[in-house]
C-alpha cells in the first residue's frame, strides 16, 4: 500500500470490490493496524468471507536476531539479505522484498489456501450433497449477517462534502443511516495490462492516433505534442523499463501510458457511456435528457510519476467542459486518492443544466476527425450498442500556459464516473 498509515483508499477498494458480480477475495499485503481493522471488521459483519492480511519481512524481524551466524538460521531465513535479480537492477531498495521474504509471502498465502483446501475435502467426502447443502460463496454472504447489495457505514473518515464521496464510499439510505449502498461506478485506464475499460473505448477525438500504435518506448517530441494528445510514459517510467529490459524484463508487465497534453495539443473528447441500470423510459420527455438524471459524478486522474514542481496542475492547468459547459469546480481529492503522498485525482462538478448526448448524436471537436477506434464505436452495426444509448460528453484542454512537454505535460490516466 502506498498511502502511509490511512486506510481511506483502502476502504473503499474493499467497498468496490464487494459489489462485483463474483466477489473477489481480498489478500492485503499489509499489517498496518488502520487496514487490517476494515478487514476484520467487514469480516466480522459478514460482509466478506475470506479476507487475509499478510506481512511482510516485519514478521520475522526478531526472529532474524536470534542468530547471529548465518548458518545457524532456519532454511527460510538464510540468505535473507540476498536479491532474486542481478546486482544493479532497479528496485533493489531497502523497502522492496528481497528473495527469501517472497518466498515467505508465498508461503504463508499456500498455507492459508492449503488449510482451507484440506477443510473443503474434508466436506466433500463427508457430504455427497455439498453443494446444496453449502452453496456458492455469494449465497454464503446472503445468509451471513449483510445483504450482498448492502454496504456498512464507512469506517475512515472523509470529507463528506466533495462531490466524490459517493464514487468511493456509496451514500446512506434515506431511511437507514448505518446501512449504505452504492450507485453503479464505470471507469476506463490507460495503464497496462488492462483486461477491460480500456481508454480508447471512451476517446472520440484530439488523439494523434499513431502514439497509440508507435513503440512505447521511443520519445515523442514536442512536434508529435502539438499535433493532438499524445500516448506517452513519464521520463522516469521510460528510463526504468530500459533498465529492467537489460535484465531480461524481471517479469515486469505492467506499463504506466497516459494521455498526455499541452496547450498546442487542442482538445481531447471522450464520451462517456451511461452503462448503469435500465431507464423505463424512452426519451419522450425533455428532462429525461438531463444529465443529472443519469450520472452523478466525475473523477479523473492523472500519471502517478515524480516530476518537477514546474508540471501541470491538473486543477488549474485543465479546463473541463461536460456537455458543452466549463465545470463550475474542479478539486483534488484527498488521501483517498493519492500516490506516495501526491494527491492525482480531481473531482470534476457537472455543471447543472447540461444534458447527456446520444450515441449517434456524438461528433468529433471542431477542426479534428474522429479517431479509427471512434468511428467504429459510434457506428457500430453489431447490434453490441443502441444508437439511443447516452452518455456524456467531457471536453479536455490544457490552458495553463506555462505547460510544456519537458517541464512536464498534463496528463489523463483514469476517468471514473458514477450513475444512476
Amino acid at each position: 500500500m502506498n498511502e502511509g498509515n490511512s486506510a481511506e483508499a483502502f476502504e473503499a477498494y474493499v467497498r468496490h470490490a464487494m459489489l462485483m458480480p463474483h466477489q473477489p477475495m481480498v489478500m492485503m499485503l499489509d499489517d498496518k493496524r488502520a487496514r487490517k481493522n476494515v478487514l476484520e471488521k467487514y469480516a466480522q459483519d459478514g460482509f466478506l468471507v475470506d479476507p487475509i492480511a499478510v506481512g511482510k519481512g516485519e514478521v520475522v524481524k526478531d526472529l532474524l536476531g536470534k542468530y547471529e551466524e548465518e548458518k545457524d538460521r532456519p532454511p527460510g531465513l538464510k540468505e535473507w539479505d540476498v536479491w532474486g535479480a542481478p546486482k544493479g537492477s532497479p528496485g533493489q531498495s531497502n523497502w522492496h522484498p528481497k528473495k527469501m521474504e517472497h518466498e515467505l509471502i508465498g508461503w504463508m498465502v499456500a498455507m492459508h489456501l492449503l488449510k482451507s483446501v484440506e477443510k473443503a475435502g474434508e466436506i466433500m467426502m463427508n457430504d455427497t450433497n455439498w453443494m446444496t447443502t453449502y452453496g456458492s460463496k455469494d449465497e454464503i454472504i446472503t445468509k451471513g449477517n449483510a445483504h450482498p447489495a448492502d454496504l456498512p457505514k464507512p469506517l475512515t473518515s472523509f470529507n463528506s462534502q466533495s462531490s466524490a464521496t459517493s464514487i468511493m464510499h456509496g451514500m446512506p439510505l434515506p431511511s437507514k443511516e448505518d446501512v449504505w449502498t452504492m450507485n453503479h461506478v464505470s471507469c476506463r485506464t490507460s495503464f497496462l495490462p488492462v483486461l477491460s475499460g480500456k481508454m480508447d473505448s471512451i476517446i472520440v477525438s484530439g488523439l494523434v492516433s499513431s502514439t497509440a500504435e508507435d513503440d512505447i518506448m521511443n520519445p515523442r517530441g514536442d512536434d508529435v505534442y502539438k499535433s493532438g494528445w499524445v500516448v506517452d510514459v513519464g521520463q522516469v517510467e521510460r528510463d526504468t523499463k530500459k533498465k529492467v529490459a537489460k535484465f531480461g524484463g524481471l517479469g515486469y508487465i505492467d506499463m504506466k501510458t497516459a494521455l498526455y497534453g499541452i496547450p498546442e495539443s487542442g482538445t481531447l473528447r471522450f464520451w462517456l457511456p451511461y452503462e448503469g441500470q435500465a431507464h423505463d423510459h424512452m426519451h419522450h420527455d425533455a428532462h429525461e435528457y438531463d444529465a443529472d438524471h443519469w450520472f452523478d459524478s466525475l473523477v479523473v486522474c492523472e500519471v502517478n510519476e515524480k516530476r518537477t514542481s514546474d508540471e501541470c496542475k491538473v486543477e488549474s492547468d485543465m479546463t473541463f467542459a461536460i456537455g458543452g459547459v466549463v465545470s463550475p469546480s474542479v478539486t483534488k481529492m484527498q488521501d483517498e486518492a493519492s500516490y506516495l503522498g501526491k494527491k492525482i485525482c480531481v473531482s470534476v462538478k457537472l455543471p447543472p443544466g447540461i444534458s447527456v448526448t446520444k450515441r449517434k448524436d456524438v461528433v468529433p471537436s471542431e477542426g479534428v476527425t474522429l479517431t479509427p477506434h471512434a468511428e467504429a464505436m459510434l457506428r457500430d452495426e453489431t447490434g453490441v450498442h443502441e444508437e439511443d444509448d447516452v452518455g456524456l460528453l467531457l471536453d479536455v484542454t490544457v490552458t495553463g500556459a506555462g505547460v510544456t512537454r519537458a517541464k512536464g505535460a498534463c496528463s489523463i490516466s483514469h476517468i471514473v464516473w458514477e450513475q444512476h
